[in-house]
């Protein structure tokens, strides 16, 4: 018998996943007057004769991605606050509809609550399908 044969793989590298614009937040008006608002501020502190339009569009083009990246981040971390917070108030009313189930006030604010929930939910499925689809359509064929 000989000496046994060893085989290390590595496996193949995930490319990386390149950036692209979320269509979801151009639908959105808060978004859309913060763009404004960074466009505004950046055309007028580096539109000038000493640079070129293709380092200004370049630059541009990193200003957005920097914008739409810092609103998107800050956008999930409210919503995943919300959602904490509104699955907390589930609990609460819960108990305390264990204590009194009869209560009607507590029956309302729960409807509520799980509906405010529902909705926060479903508004991240929605990303979430529209992601798929364009992913199924770019991988067609």
């Amino acid at each position: 018998m000989g000496r046994p044969i060893q085989i290390i793989w590595k496996g193949r590298k995930k490319p990386k996943k390149r950036w692209t614009l979320n269509i979801q937040l151009i639908k959105g008006k808060e978004y859309v007057n913060k763009l404004k608002e960074e466009l505004k501020y950046f055309l007028k502190e580096n539109n000038n004769e000493a640079t070129t339009k293709q380092n200004i569009w370049d630059t541009m083009k990193a200003v957005i991605r920097g914008t739409t990246i810092s609103y998107n981040a800050r956008r999930n971390r409210e919503n995943y606050a919300k959602q904490n917070n509104l699955k907390f108030r589930i609990k609460e009313l819960e108990s305390q509809l264990q204590n009194t189930p009869k209560d009607r006030r507590l029956q309302y604010q729960m409807i509520v609550t799980k509906h405010k929930l529902n909705v926060l939910e479903q508004e991240g499925l929605t990303t979430k399908l529209t992601a798929a689809r364009q992913i199924y359509f770019e991988h067609a064929n």
